[in-house]
């Protein structure tokens, strides 16, 4: 038989956060699959990671799509060139492709760093 449960924690302080996670990870124990979605946020990974560990951590496309505009915003000045960088990392977005564009700005962090 499979159990199937859906819990939501919706935008709230850090100290509420922490402590509604801990309730729903004490009465998720026996789940075998867990997956966390957020924007991304630190505050949110770290409870995350100690109240439910193992489980899938997921960006939510809003946000993903919010922060590849903040790497492309590290483009030189040019709006034009920024948007002509987004639109192809965008779509691979989109499309589920998220090992080619992680390799992709791994690429672009090296360049960078150099």
């Amino acid at each position: 038989m499979e159990v199937r449960s859906r819990n939501f924690l919706r935008r709230c302080s850090l100290k509420v956060y922490e402590t509604l996670s801990r309730s729903l990870a004490q009465r998720m124990e026996w789940a075998k699959l867990k997956v966390v979605i957020g924007d991304g946020a630190v505050w949110i990974w770290n409870p995350s990671n100690q109240h439910f560990s193992g489980a899938i951590q997921i960006v939510n496309l809003y946000h993903a799509r919010q922060h590849l505009w903040e790497v492309a915003a590290l483009l030189p000045n040019d709006p034009a060139a920024q948007k002509s960088w987004m639109v192809p990392m965008k779509e691979l977005l989109d499309h589920g492709e998220i090992e080619r564009r992680v390799a992709r700005l791994r690429e672009i962090a090296a360049e960078h760093a150099a």
